[in-house]
């Protein structure tokens, strides 16, 4: 029978274990074997809850074995799908979608930029507008937060549900998206913000390898709002949050707001070539087979995020 001193620092041994399968440093094979060794000494059950957390970090540690290593270089991809131009970047552990948008409110021309940032379990980490064209001059080049997890650098990368800041006031450019982007609730609201990245990557791996030739890329001006060229492009994906049981809303970009070029920045590969990067299509397969529901919280500034794997094909 173990004292309980044996037991306390066993306890500490292992929490400290699980602590650093999340967070590093890495725990190594042999760290195990020794804690195994220490609970057998003091007379621990093997059917007890410590034995039973050392398999489980084990567990762990065999599936990250099998992860792919995501290579420490930044990709740059840029290429049309279904009329609209977007850009995907890797960097390190996470990947970053971006897609421009411009449209009319009131009179007003305008463009911007949304970004969607997910690490490599295909969580998202934040949306991000940025104002290439604003409606007020004084925003041109600024960048907004729509929502944020709050801490998503340092907790564990398969989280289910995440608190998350969001911007209590949404800037009216995401009309361009969709004009009636304002009539859903709040919660609803962000669910389709959040999901508009998943569903993007969704339809593009579909696009991607149903034709052969390579997608027109980037031209050189596309992300630094020096374009204001656009074209009746043909938006064939789905960005709603309809496959959702959590949220009611019906809303996916309208066509007619899709920016659109040709050329491709020197330093940019095209985007079928993103099929070609192990990590990037691993982390991409991983970010289309998601889905996300925000929940309201009583404050305006913080929601819940519940990350979920799919359970039936998006709507087209």
């Amino acid at each position: 029978m173990p004292t309980k001193e044996a037991k306390r620092e066993a306890r500490g041994v292992i929490e400290g274990l699980e602590n650093r399968v999340h967070f590093g440093p890495p725990v190594v094979d042999t760290e195990i074997q020794a804690v195994r060794e220490f609970l057998r000494q003091r007379d621990f059950s093997p059917s007890s809850d410590y034995f039973s957390r050392l398999v489980d970090i084990q567990s762990r540690l065999r599936t990250r074995l099998r992860t792919p290593v995501i290579a420490q270089a930044k990709r740059n991809y840029g290429g049309e799908i279904g009329g609209r131009f977007m850009q995907v970047q890797m960097v390190y552990d996470h990947l970053i979608l971006s897609t421009c948008y411009d449209g009319e409110f009131r009179t007003q021309r305008g463009r911007i930029k949304i970004s969607h940032r997910f690490n490599q379990e295909g969580r998202i980490e934040f949306v991000e507008l940025k104002f290439l064209n604003s409606l007020h001059s004084c925003l041109d080049g600024q960048i907004r937060k729509l929502l944020m997890i709050k801490d998503y650098q340092a907790i564990r990368k398969d989280w289910h549900a995440a608190e998350a800041f969001v911007l209590p006031a949404l800037p009216r450019e995401l009309v361009f998206l969709h004009d009636d982007a304002f009539r859903s609730p709040k919660a609803e609201l962000f669910s389709w913000l959040v999901n508009i990245g998943h569903g993007i990557v969704d339809q593009m791996l579909a696009e991607l390898r149903s034709v052969p030739a390579p997608s027109p890329a980037l031209r050189s001006d596309r992300w630094n709002g020096s374009s204001t060229s656009s074209i009746d492009g043909s938006v064939r994906w789905s960005a709603d949050t309809r496959s959702n049981p959590a949220s009611n809303v019906a809303l996916a970009p309208s066509p007619r707001h899709a920016t659109s070029g040709n050329g491709r920045k020197p330093e940019q590969l095209r985007l079928s070539a993103v099929l070609e990067d192990e990590a990037a299509s691993t982390m991409l397969e991983s970010i289309a087979a998601h889905e996300s529901a925000v929940e309201a919280r009583e404050d305006d500034k913080t929601v819940l995020v519940r990350c979920r794997r799919r359970t039936c094909p998006r709507d087209s």
